[in-house]
């Protein structure tokens, strides 16, 4: 190994890789995600003279890839990739005319 210096201005080591918990709740903070047309692909890129290929992440289910797991109270959430699917998985979940109404507004503003 080489010698490395650590800057860490947290009071854990792993800067956002790392959980914390307030009130009973267990919070993650780390990198979920790191892909295409960010400006980490420029670098990326250049330090492997564009060898680096980008995969899903994540679990492959009927519904999608799921990313990420939401847990309230004894509810699970899978969010998959993807806004059209997250659409579907929405109004699966919140399934009145108020709630698509809600849902069709909250997404206009991803769009």
């Amino acid at each position: 190994g080489k010698p490395c210096a650590v800057f860490e201005k947290g009071d854990q080591i792993g800067g956002g890789a790392h959980t914390f918990c307030d009130r009973n709740y267990e919070f993650e903070t780390g990198i979920h995600y790191i892909g295409k047309g960010h400006d980490l692909d420029k670098l990326t890129n250049f330090l492997t003279c564009s060898q680096l290929k980008y995969s899903d992440i994540g679990t492959e289910t009927d519904h999608g890839v799921v990313h990420d797991n939401i847990l309230i109270e004894d509810r699970e959430y899978g969010f998959v990739a993807g806004i059209e699917n997250f659409e579907k998985r929405l109004k699966t979940w919140f399934s009145t005319k108020e709630d698509e109404k809600r849902i069709n507004m909250f997404l206009a503003h991803l769009r």
